[in-house]
């Protein structure tokens, strides 16, 4: 049994097709969906979504930024500000841009600032994961 999955932003479709089943980030912890799932909407977190194949394998591995899951029965769609493909997140970037923000004379966008931290901090997270 698999369930038809959807990975987009506003601007591009990431990933579209019938799988086994996903985890994903939620606000209250990694939830697996598969077909059947109780419906649901809920708001995800930054962090680790990995897609897995009838066979069970995880075939494709995403970081996933604020946005929505929306689970029906037959269908999983998630709604990401942002999302990358686990391959290409460089820890070391990431690494440096947390310390480029807490060292930056400009303290202004002091909000802005702790987020994108807390989003850094949980691609180093879900690289380490992988």
């Amino acid at each position: 049994m698999t369930i038809n999955f959807q990975l987009i932003t506003p601007e591009k479709k990431y990933f579209e097709d019938k799988v086994n089943m996903v985890v994903i980030p939620g606000e209250e912890g990694d939830f697996g969906v598969m077909k059947e799932h109780s419906p649901v909407v809920t708001i995800i977190r930054p962090g680790l979504l990995e897609i897995f194949s009838i066979n069970n394998e995880i075939t494709n591995s995403f970081f996933v930024d604020a946005g929505f899951v929306k689970v029906t029965r037959d269908d999983c769609t998630v709604l990401a500000e942002n999302i990358i493909l686990m391959e290409e997140i460089n820890i070391k970037d990431c690494e440096s841009k947390i310390l480029q923000i807490r060292n930056k004379s400009d303290k202004e966008n002091v909000e802005n600032d702790i987020q994108e931290i807390k989003v850094l901090e949980a691609m180093i997270s879900s690289s380490s994961k992988d």
